[in-house]
């Protein structure tokens, strides 16, 4: 989170800091803001998908408005392997898509110039 800050100060002239660490915080927060919605919708359809291929007799809008803790009270024992089965199932679908994501981030990454700061006398920044 903040490796693109600095990149932001180091490569950036003293007048557009302010508006490039604007832009990254906006895009920071627009992107979670944004994912945390698009990994419950990819959650639910893979969780529904995946509890009709290995249960056919559950209803999956029974299983997705009851709690993960409580699955024990309205599922049969003999059938909540398959349950637990198709939540993992779902839950790695969604990690997928999550590590997708990260890994497509590096294109911007490798857009940035590279500079080093190493052995330089920066002087600090901030309002005064």
């Amino acid at each position: 989170m903040q490796q693109s800050m600095i990149a932001v100060q180091v490569v950036l002239g003293l007048s557009d800091i302010p508006t490039g660490t604007s832009i990254i915080v906006f895009a920071q927060t627009l992107g979670g803001a944004l994912f945390v919605s698009i990994g419950n919708d990819v959650f639910r359809n893979k969780l529904v998908e995946y509890l009709a291929k290995y249960i056919t007799s559950l209803d999956p809008d029974l299983i997705l408005k009851t709690s993960p803790t409580g699955l024990h009270s309205i599922v049969d024992k003999a059938d909540l392997p398959e349950v637990l089965l198709a939540y993992n199932d779902a839950l790695t679908q969604t990690f997928i898509v999550g590590a997708a994501v990260a890994s497509i981030s590096i294109i911007g990454a490798l857009c940035v110039e590279w500079k080093s700061v190493k052995g330089k006398n920066l002087a600090p920044g901030g309002a005064a």
